[in-house]
């Protein structure tokens, strides 16, 4: 029972991240409102497309590796638990950048108010 809980709550996962794909544009437009005008809006809402875009790759390989615990036999699921966490660390990185040359940087929003 508790395993049907885990899958279910991943695959809602799955659906919400693939909701935020689906309205991406609206996501960017509410998030460009929050980042810091350093560069043109056409280069900040490119980045934060882009960014938006990886973080829903970083929950659906996430959601990947949480399923394969589940699905595989044991030394099976290591392996796919180790590569999905590779892969998600780089696309976490690649996103994080993204978000901070769009002017979403937490760092860079504390440092500018007074």
């Amino acid at each position: 029972m508790n395993d049907f809980v885990a899958i279910v709550g991943v695959v809602w996962i799955a659906i919400l991240a693939t909701a935020v794909l689906v309205v991406r544009r609206r996501v960017v437009g509410v998030l460009l409102q929050l980042t810091i005008p350093e560069r043109s809006e056409e280069a900040r809402r490119r980045d934060l497309g882009i960014a938006v875009a990886l973080l829903c790759s970083f929950v659906y390989v996430l959601v990947a590796s949480l399923l394969a615990q589940f699905v595989l036999p044991a030394p099976a699921s290591m392996w796919a638990l180790g590569i999905g966490g590779l892969i998600g660390f780089f696309l976490s990185m690649l996103f994080s950048i993204r978000f901070q040359n769009a002017g979403l940087s937490v760092l860079g929003r504390l440092r500018r108010r007074p």
